[in-house]
């Protein structure tokens, strides 16, 4: 159990159409067998600081772009990936809706969508792949809450046809650090009532100035974990 960093190695980049390789290797304890999160990681590691920061121009100061420039950014890198190594196979989809009821085993009324998804197609279950939550440094705990929870949706779906490989939820801008101080403030017990029987595959990621850092959903939920992250 630990928090995994990644950084931009570039002493062996490549590249091969606007996809760059920097040697991500994930750890086995992430059950990572299709590359699905070594894809999406290169991909963030590949978004320039200039999607998440710029200098205002009248009075100099840094200010943080939007969740949605990054996103966009996001979106293209991971395209241009999964587009080079799957081809037509697979597909990107930003902001796509989601029927409720074919998910949530709490039968939410309420539709879902999620900020990207990695997926076969809208319609067609043959492959679910990642689906992932995007926020910057202004998320609250209460926000926080809501996209793990639409993530646990799609990844502890009791059909085993729509269940997601993973659910990601990507803090830009910020340290690890803030993900654990929010579930310091969530508590330890209000993750119990919900399905966690696929927690293991909810992951956690911060991304700040060309560092990635990422740890399983599930070695959060409890204090005691998470004090021991923080070591």
């Amino acid at each position: 159990m630990d928090i995994y960093e990644f950084t931009k190695d570039t002493s062996n980049l490549v590249a091969k159409i606007d996809v760059f390789d920097y040697g991500t290797s994930l750890p086995k304890d992430f059950q990572d067998k299709n590359d699905l999160l070594h894809d999406l990681f290169e991909s963030i590691l590949s978004v320039s600081d200039k999607y998440i920061l710029y200098k205002d121009k009248a009075s100099g100061k840094e200010k943080k772009h939007l969740e949605r420039v990054f996103a966009y950014e996001l979106y293209r890198q991971w395209a241009n990936r999964i587009q080079f190594k799957w081809g037509e196979k697979l597909v990107i989809n930003g902001e796509i809706e989601k029927e409720p009821k074919i998910f949530d085993h709490f039968k939410s009324r309420v539709h879902k969508f999620p900020d990207l998804v990695l997926h076969k197609g809208q319609g067609n279950s043959d492959f679910q792949g990642v689906v992932c939550e995007i926020k910057t440094t202004h998320v609250t705990p209460s926000s926080f809450k809501k996209d793990i929870d639409k993530l646990n949706c799609f990844t502890c779906c009791e059909e085993d046809n729509y269940r997601f490989s993973f659910g990601v939820f990507i803090l830009v801008g910020d340290e690890m650090s803030k993900i654990l101080a929010m579930m310091d403030d969530i508590g330890d017990d209000v993750f119990n009532p919900t399905s966690n029987k696929y927690f293991n595959k909810l992951i956690c990621v911060s991304y700040n100035h060309g560092h990635l850092k990422a740890v399983r959903f599930d070695w959060l939920i409890k204090k005691r974990d998470r004090d021991k992250l923080r070591k």
